[in-house]
């Protein structure tokens, strides 16, 4: 399981974290405004491998598109990309993920705002 959003998603990735069970294995990055709410993410998801990454404003999703075009998809092609938040940026990541040679069956997406 791949998590891609920001501080608005914790809840939500964790809600889905719990459904999936202990062994699942989850990744990702979330982006966040506050510099030391980046420090203090590990303690709180010590079993999660998300990247926490600083983000400029509540709008500024840059950080998550530079995550992606990071990745590539021979080293993914059996996760699951779990989006959620801002609709916007949900919608550039998506484009994104499919750019980089990912299936549309392995992204799913949830818009909370705009």
């Amino acid at each position: 399981m791949v998590f891609l959003g920001d501080e608005t998603t914790i809840g939500h990735f964790q809600a889905l974290r719990q459904m999936a069970g202990r062994d699942a294995n989850i990744s990702g990055a979330i982006a966040l405004v506050e510099s030391h709410h980046q420090q203090e993410f590990g303690a709180y998801f010590p079993d999660w491998n998300v990247e926490p990454l600083q983000k400029r404003d509540v709008h500024d999703h840059q950080e998550l598109s530079s995550w992606i075009e990071g990745l590539k998809a021979s080293d993914h092609s059996d996760s699951s990309f779990y989006l959620a938040g801002h609709i916007p940026s949900i919608i550039r990541m998506r484009k994104l993920l499919r750019q980089r040679g990912f299936a549309g069956g392995q992204v799913q997406a949830q818009g909370f705002w705009d």
